[in-house]
């Protein structure tokens, strides 16, 4: 009996069992990875949207786009009323200086402590100029989902 073989029904096996190992050997990112991911994404887009004015980084690579921010009595829900709302932070303040000054996460949850410097010179929420500088701190606890800012509640 003579046995035929077929070279693409072989190569075709060989193809669909390398896809298979390979696909079973890739492990998740641990959550210490998923952390460090989660920091460093953090960090640096806040970093570039209050200090630099880059608001365009609001967008759905570095933020959900149904992100939830409860920013005291008002919830920012959605990329275009958090643009909006961090607008008047570019637009009431020149001098800017944003700083984390502290960070720490687990997995895809952050806790952020942060400090927001400039003067008053534009109009910040309907408040007209005052000229004056502010330096206010605050802390966020945050949840970021596939390294995406979706979620965070400020506390005073």
């Amino acid at each position: 009996m003579k046995i035929t073989r077929h070279p693409i029904a072989l190569i075709l096996v060989i193809m669909i069992s390398v896809l298979f190992i390979s696909a079973c050997n890739n492990e998740p990112p641990n959550k210490e990875e998923i952390t460090k991911s989660n920091i460093k994404m953090y960090s640096n887009v806040w970093d570039k949207i209050l200090n630099d004015g880059q608001l365009h980084l609001i967008n759905d690579t570095n933020f959900t786009k149904d992100l939830v921010m409860h920013e005291g009595k008002v919830d920012v829900v959605g990329l275009d009323s958090a643009r909006a709302y961090y607008a008047n932070f570019i637009t009431g303040f020149t001098n800017i200086h944003f700083t984390v000054n502290a960070i720490f996460g687990d997995g895809d949850k952050l806790v952020k402590y942060w400090n927001f410097r400039g003067t008053h010179s534009g109009t910040f929420f309907g408040i007209e100029r005052t000229g004056k500088p502010v330096n206010i701190g605050r802390c966020y606890i945050g949840k970021n989902g596939k390294r995406k800012d979706c979620r965070r509640t400020r506390f005073y």
